[in-house]
């Protein structure tokens, strides 16, 4: 909270500086105000909460990527006023091809390079998305969510915090937050599709069909398991999951185990993820593997439309008799921790999702009356006698 006269021992919300002639450091602290040589105070800044936003992208090593960026808006931002991503150093960041205004209102893209003290003094790029449009404003208590074409770097950038800005007109800054984290690069050589939808009514059941390409082949037991996860308000059905790859082929689809999982080759942990187990004993082939979900639409269009990839270890499922020690409190926690249920993701990748909404619909069209056909048809052939 912001500090006050009675919290602040008297001070209140104020910075002092003072400056003292012939006192050892030791001392500083004890000695009295009045003998200070100089002094000056100036009031200070109010205590706020911080921007609530996430920052996910496709983390292979040298990338062209797509990072997405959810965020919850603290303050009314006018015409003229802007959002600004900053990257962490050796990002590159883009305007073109495109920014993807998901939610937040579209305007104008500016690239950015420079040092700026919030970052630790370090040089960086940043986008600045300034508001044109008319009626089309940032609003307070509002999730909003963009994406900005990006350039990995090809070693671990430090440090690995991304910043959002909110900048008014006059370039005062509302709202900020430069200590996002960012996602660690990986180096699995993994391109995952954007999912396509049969449908996007909403509250529907719909296949959702998601192209996962290894560039290069993975080794035995190098992944364990294989997690998808839909936005949060959309339910994926689990038991009608299928492989396509090849036309349907056993070869060209994913090395799956057959008992590991709750329906065999998968798990659906929670209502909106399916985790798929891979075979510990068989690498994963650099190849295109083609899977489809059956998922039933939200009503409403998500607050995080996007979908995430997950890569995780091999790990030993537990048991049920730890499981039930573990519910008991009696189990060791180590034992519980190393299921794949828990484990920390070896790779983190975020896609766009395909929304939901009601199709185009265009003025009704009505068939012509046949005897207004055969008398359409009888002077378009007298016309073509007449000319010859």
């Amino acid at each position: 909270m912001t500090p006050s006269a009675e919290s602040g021992g008297g001070v209140g919300n104020t910075w002092i500086l003072e400056s003292f002639v012939d006192i050892d450091v030791e001392e500083t602290l004890s000695v009295e105000s009045i003998l200070a040589r100089q002094r000056s105070q100036i009031e200070g800044y109010e205590i706020k909460e911080l921007l609530t936003a996430t920052v996910g992208g496709n983390t292979q090593q040298g990338a062209v990527t797509t990072v997405y960026i959810w965020f919850i808006a603290t303050f009314f931002l006018d015409i003229g006023g802007s959002v600004e991503l900053h990257a962490p150093p050796d990002y590159e960041l883009r305007c073109f091809p495109r920014v993807l205004y998901i939610s937040l209102p579209s305007g104008a893209c500016h690239l950015n390079k420079g040092v700026t003290s919030t970052t630790g003094d370090v040089y960086h790029q940043y986008l600045s998305l300034e508001l044109t449009l008319p009626g089309q404003q940032v609003y307070p208590n509002t999730a909003y969510e963009f994406g900005v074409s990006a350039v990995n770097p090809t070693t671990p950038s430090t440090p690995n915090y991304w910043g959002i800005v909110l900048r008014k007109s006059v370039l005062e800054v509302a709202d900020a937050s430069r200590t996002l984290a960012g996602y660690e690069l990986t180096d699995y050589h993994l391109v995952v599709q954007n999912p396509l939808a049969s449908s996007t009514y909403p509250a529907v059941v719909n296949s959702v069909k998601v192209a996962l390409t290894f560039e290069k082949q993975l080794a035995a037991g190098e992944i364990g398991h294989i997690t998808i996860m839909a936005p949060s308000s959309t339910k994926v059905l689990c038991q009608r999951f299928k492989d396509t790859s090849g036309g349907g082929s056993s070869r060209a689809m994913l090395p799956l185990s057959t008992t590991i999982g709750k329906y065999g080759t998968h798990t659906c942990q929670l209502q909106y993820s399916i985790t798929l187990h891979v075979e510990p004993a068989m690498p994963v082939l650099a190849s295109t593997y083609l899977l489809e979900l059956g998922v039933l639409n939200p009503s409403i269009r998500a607050a995080k439309d996007f979908w995430t990839i997950l890569l995780l270890p091999v790990v030993e499922d537990p048991t049920l008799a730890t499981l039930t020690a573990a519910a008991n409190g009696t189990a060791n926690s180590s034992d519980y921790a190393s299921s794949w249920r828990t484990a920390k993701a070896l790779l983190s990748l975020q896609v766009a999702g395909f929304g939901v909404s009601y199709p185009f619909t265009g003025p009704d069209i009505y068939p012509f009356e046949v005897s207004g056909c055969k008398a359409l048809s009888i002077g378009v052939a007298a016309l073509l006698l007449m000319t010859a």
